[in-house]
């Protein structure tokens, strides 16, 4: 055989190869169902030192909140989540740099979809 003869056969076979390899990675012909998965937690970290309050991220997206507070002064120091306003129990997601405070119970002392949500992701 020729040298020429040699290396068309080499090159068919390689291309035989990369064929059959692609064939063998297309999977079959089953449906795979998409599964959720629940949401990653977010941490927060607040640093309370003798001049300020600082919060990281400052700003957060959804899911569950994992929040971690260092007070790093002499002075005991109290973090303000929740306060009465207008009858209603508020959640004061501002100060965590959300654009507006979220209502967890009304006035008429029904819960909201968010007290909802936010109870399902503490259990």
């Amino acid at each position: 055989m020729t040298r020429r003869g040699q290396r068309r056969r080499a090159i068919a076979s390689l291309a035989a190869g990369v064929v059959a390899l692609a064939a063998a990675g297309c999977g079959t012909s089953e449906r795979h169902a998409n599964r959720n998965r629940p949401p990653l937690p977010i941490n927060l970290a607040v640093y309370v030192s003798g001049s300020s309050v600082s919060v990281s991220p400052a700003k957060l997206g959804a899911g569950p909140v994992v929040l971690v507070a260092t007070n790093q002064t002499d002075q005991p120091h109290s973090l303000t989540l929740v306060e009465d306003r207008d009858g209603a129990i508020w959640l004061r997601t501002t100060d965590f740099g959300d654009d507006k405070d979220r209502v967890l119970v009304k006035a008429d002392g029904e819960t909201t979809y968010f007290a909802s949500d936010a109870a399902y992701y503490l259990s």
